[in-house]
């Protein structure tokens, strides 16, 4: 075998230099990441940011425009529930064109069958900092706002061959940054088809083996209020609390806002309201604004929790 004389053959280097230059050289997938069930990333594209599948959790679903009024981020409409949410971000190869992935998306949830729940494009989807920071918290999604675009579908768990799940709620951002670097973000919530995991049965469970059980369905907003689907949600759950009446607080979390101190102030009053629903139905309970410094790792930063005092973990 005759040896190698540190030069390449001209037929590889012409090669090496075709695949760099058409973007054709894979890129890694970050470590573990995986494509969500029936969405076909783009061609070429590779997983960047990568946040698995959980356990069931509070998840916003939006389906209007987003800003900021003062201080507050403000979203037009939303659904609140209860999911199993995973999060995926990409890169597509370089040359690639904003139109050319924003088609593909829309055609995979078109091939699914999905249910169009709210889209839009360029500035009339707000501002493109907000969905990257405070809505998906992926830095790498902040672009102009002219450069956006937003689809929010609802796709039926039997047709992404998903047992035991109602719906899939996918929100698909696609940004072009300055750098002209088309990036592309995809929400995948799995609602569960009987049990939001926020029922009588779990809430007591869950207080007894840890101390602490975080209410999924009564998620605060980011005015620190609770809807009347969270005060019903507390409501629902009042009868299972009597053994815990004068030993639970009830303890409110605004971990989105970037204003600590108007935070804390907020998660306060959202406390006491959630204190006072329960006391209503006859369950005497302490409240306690956290504001945006007791972040809990598989959790919402917005929440609704239920503590008590100096428990020891059972498990």
């Amino acid at each position: 075998m005759t040896g190698w004389n540190g030069t390449w053959p001209s037929s590889v280097v012409i090669g090496i230099s075709l695949l760099t230059a058409t973007g054709a050289l894979a890129q890694s997938d970050a470590p573990g990441s995986s494509d969500p069930a029936g969405m076909t990333r783009f061609p070429g594209a590779w997983i960047v940011e990568y946040s698995p599948e959980a356990s069931v959790r509070s998840y916003e679903f939006i389906t209007g425009q987003v800003a900021r009024i003062r201080r507050e981020v403000r979203i037009d409409r939303s659904m609140r529930t209860a999911a199993k949410l995973a999060r995926v971000t990409y890169r597509t190869p370089s040359g690639t064109r904003l139109d050319d992935v924003v088609e593909h998306y829309e055609a995979v949830v078109g091939d699914l069958r999905g249910q169009v729940d709210f889209t839009c494009a360029g500035q009339e989807c707000g501002h493109s900092t907000l969905w990257a920071n405070q809505v998906f918290g992926v830095k790498e999604l902040a672009a102009p706002d002219a450069a956006q675009f937003y689809l929010a579908t609802t796709i039926d768990g039997s047709t992404l061959g998903l047992a035991d799940a109602g719906a899939a709620l996918v929100s698909i951002y696609v940004v072009q940054r300055p750098n002209r670097r088309v990036n592309a973000h995809v929400d995948f919530a799995v609602v569960a088809a009987e049990s939001s995991g926020s029922s009588e049965e779990d809430v007591v469970n869950t207080l007894n083996s840890q101390g602490y059980a975080v209410i999924p369905t009564a998620e605060p907003n980011r005015s620190g209020g609770l809807d009347e689907d969270a005060l019903k949600a507390l409501d629902d759950l009042a009868a299972a609390l009597t053994p815990f009446a004068e030993r639970i607080v009830v303890v409110c979390h605004l971990g989105s806002l970037d204003d600590p101190a108007l935070s804390r102030r907020l998660t306060e009053a959202c406390a006491e309201r959630g204190s006072e629903r329960l006391g209503e139905a006859g369950i005497q309970a302490g409240a306690f604004g956290a504001g945006a410094f007791l972040p809990r790792e598989g959790e919402s930063p917005d929440r609704l929790e239920l503590v008590i005092p100096g428990a020891k973990p059972t498990r």
